[in-house]
């Protein structure tokens, strides 16, 4: 294998990165002796999927993606699991003595050498991510942890929970807070959170059965059991979420939804939960939004072709219009929605967002969302948002009828509305 381009000039025939932030990062690279591609991701300049692609183009080596990598026990043997974890590394395929490895360092001859003399195969190297190597191997090998094991994950972290507005605690809930706020009880629900951040997941489950309960995280489109506690622990754990969410905790009977923030590593997380009863307790959901956001989102940064990056800015200089940006869960709405605002954001122009939940802080923008219990619905925000003279308006998810109805007629006044719906895709939408 030999380098055929450098990499720097592919990131920016790529449009990956400017010539700015490449400067800064050699030089960046000069001080601390890493390779290029480690310093630049380091300094979030570039993704794990952008280095991905770029070792495959520089050493002309293919890419894979393990999303639906599903090997048989006999080819996963093929390498020990200590040698696995060790060298971040997957048996792909097997033909013969050749024996294809994804690896997240194609050019790193000394583990491409160990792994010929511990297999007695030739090794044939794919390009695969680092994220995406740990998610699988995690997937392949990982065990669920005992519960009692788990309120161990919290210690010497950072974690901060900050809870909802909540309104005065009736007497009558008294003894119901109190278990819900026992020690353990508050540790295990720690200890699932900062599991949730460790491993990037999106959602956790709480999954009642009838002897006991199951709680599960959603990595990388998958869900892998995390731990089983016992069942005299449930209702209390789904209680603190109903605390922390400022719900009504006596309420089990129909479904309930709120949320809370955390804060973990500097980062900010807005956690949405979502109950529903079930024949062995209320079933729990808990959604991680984007975390906030220390440096601005660009559009240059997400991704998009040189032809639609232009046609979505030419969109953006419009006056008035409704403007919706549609997709599945975690493809990316809110990233757009958002770094097109910064793109937009102007001395001259009245911007303001209105979401459900505020998901990412915005310099020099103006920013609300709904009160549903004040009475100050999302429907009647639009209404009054209207006589605020505002140029761009940003709207969250359109959840209902009412919702979509009062979006519309907001977009025929002289305002420009950035709209978010979830969807399989653009006809869907408008269906």
């Amino acid at each position: 294998m030999r380098d055929k381009h450098k990499i720097g000039e592919l990131l920016l025939e790529l449009n990956i990165v400017t010539q700015a932030e490449l400067d800064e990062a050699l030089e960046e690279q000069k001080r601390t002796g890493e390779r290029l591609g480690a310093t630049l991701l380091k300094m979030d300049f570039i993704s794990e999927e952008d280095l991905e692609q770029l070792l495959s183009r520089q050493l002309d080596v293919p890419s894979i993606n393990l999303e639906n990598y599903s090997p048989t026990p006999e080819l996963v043997n093929i390498i020990p699991e200590k040698v696995i974890r060790k060298y971040l590394v997957l048996p792909i395929s097997v033909e013969g003595k050749t024996l294809t490895v994804a690896t997240a360092s194609p050019r790193d001859l000394s583990v491409l050498d160990d792994l010929a003399y511990i297999t007695g195969h030739n090794i044939i190297p794919v390009v695969a991510s680092i994220r995406s190597l740990n998610n699988k191997i995690g997937e392949l090998f990982e065990k669920p942890v005992d519960w009692e094991d788990a309120l161990k994950i919290q210690k010497g972290s950072d974690l901060e929970i900050i809870k909802a507005d909540q309104s005065a605690i009736d007497q009558d809930l008294e003894k119901a807070f109190q278990q819900a706020e026992d020690t353990v009880v508050v540790k295990l629900v720690n200890a699932i959170i900062l599991a949730a951040i460790d491993k990037e997941a999106t959602h956790i489950h709480i999954e009642p059965k009838e002897d006991s309960f199951e709680i599960y995280l959603r990595i990388s489109g998958k869900l892998r059991l995390l731990v089983k506690p016992p069942k005299n622990l449930l209702q209390n754990v789904v209680n603190r979420l109903k605390i922390l969410s400022s719900m009504d905790i006596l309420n089990r009977l129909i479904p309930c939804e709120g949320y809370f923030r955390a804060r973990s590593m500097r980062q900010f997380y807005d956690i949405d939960v979502a109950t529903i009863p079930s024949l062995h307790g209320e079933r729990t959901v808990l959604t991680f939004q984007q975390p906030f956001s220390k440096e601005e989102l660009k559009l240059e940064k997400l991704g998009f072709t040189p032809e639609m990056l232009g046609s979505f800015k030419e969109l953006l200089l419009h006056q008035r219009g409704f403007i919706l940006v549609t997709g599945q869960t975690d493809s990316g709405k809110s990233s757009t929605i958002y770094a097109a605002l910064n793109h937009i954001k102007n001395p001259d122009k009245s911007i303001f967002t209105f979401e459900r939940t505020i998901k990412n802080k915005l310099l020099g923008i103006s920013q609300g969302q709904p009160n549903e219990k004040a009475g100050y619905s999302y429907e009647k925000g639009l209404h009054f948002l209207l006589r605020q003279d505002i140029d761009v308006l940003m709207v969250g998810e359109m959840m209902t009828r009412d919702a979509i109805v009062s979006t519309l007629l907001a977009s025929l006044s002289k305002t420009l509305i950035l709209g978010r719906f979830l969807s399989n895709d653009t006809i869907g939408a408008i269906a």
